[in-house]
């Protein structure tokens, strides 16, 4: 059998590799923007002030960049001081075909899996951070053109007690969070339009091997957006915050003993900026989360 280290690292590749790595859609798109940035007629040139206006669009970009990652550090201040009520902390409870653990920082069910990813080039804007020890997770991602993405995830290890099993995931997770898009017009004798979003999500993911190591299969997943903006040509900030727990946020998968169960809860950043001849934006999500626990439940099938 796989060492325990051999096997963490087996886990976050495999959440890595499903959320990470583009797809089809991103592969094609890469080269659907290719072609159509070669057939595409020449553009007018800028006059010089219109220049010197996308000039300091650059500049400001790079400062507002850094102020992001200023303020996502401070996301999480109003997490170190408040206490989960004692009524909504589950327990360990157990009988003949119910079994239910509450993983938790510290406790006697830890935390064991960390994992962040940001895709392509990480520069001024991009952090992505997951802590094992204090259960919070954190990513934002900032762009002036495309789509990018960062991820940030916790996770546990459980190999069912029941033979056969339906495994139900339950986190619960406070969240914290804010975009920012913003649109600069170089010409306005132009009617150009260009799209901004922000987007968050929170994930639940349940992957899982035979007791050796082998048979990969990815058995269940589920997101949950906490916001989505999207705007043309775009200007703002909002801040967002709440808690995820009942609802939507519950993901369910078959089980049985004879395999071993990854569960992670990850976050996902997301911003898109577009940008034309006349008219540049730029976007910014961030999300800081701590999940003081997390309930995994087995129920005899």
């Amino acid at each position: 059998m796989k060492s325990v280290y051999d096997k963490d690292a087996q886990a976050i590749a495999a959440i890595g590799e499903a959320l990470g790595a583009p797809g089809p859609g991103g592969r094609l798109g890469t080269l659907l923007a290719e072609q159509e940035a070669a057939a595409r007629p020449p553009s007018p040139e800028l006059s010089s002030a219109q220049r010197r206006r996308h000039e300091e669009f650059e500049r400001d970009s790079k400062v507002l960049a850094s102020q992001v990652l200023e303020e996502v550090k401070g996301l999480d201040t109003g997490f170190r001081h408040r206490a989960v009520p004692f009524d909504q902390i589950p327990h360990v409870r157990s009988n003949d075909s119910v079994l239910d653990t509450t993983f938790s920082p510290g406790g006697p069910w830890p935390y064991r899996l960390a994992w962040t990813q940001i895709d392509g080039f990480a520069a001024a804007g991009d952090s992505a951070s997951a802590d094992i020890h204090s259960g919070t997770f954190y990513a934002s991602r900032y762009t002036t053109s495309g789509q990018l993405n960062a991820y940030a995830g916790l996770g546990v290890w459980i190999t069912p007690q029941l033979q056969s099993c339906r495994l139900w995931v339950r986190p619960y997770v406070d969240w914290s969070g804010f975009d920012i898009l913003q649109t600069r017009i170089y010409d306005p004798n132009v009617n150009e339009q260009r799209w901004g979003v922000a987007q968050v999500q929170l994930g639940i993911f349940i992957q899982s091997w035979d007791l050796s190591g082998g048979s990969f299969n990815s058995d269940a997943t589920k997101w949950v957006t906490l916001w989505n903006r999207s705007e043309l040509n775009p200007i703002g900030s909002r801040n967002y915050q709440g808690n995820a727990f009942a609802g939507d946020y519950i993901l369910e998968a078959f089980a049985s003993s004879s395999r071993q169960y990854a569960i992670w809860a990850v976050c996902r950043a997301t911003a898109i900026a577009e940008s034309g001849f006349a008219v540049a934006t730029r976007a910014s999500a961030s999300v800081s989360c701590r999940m003081p626990f997390l309930l995994v439940g087995q129920i005899a099938t």
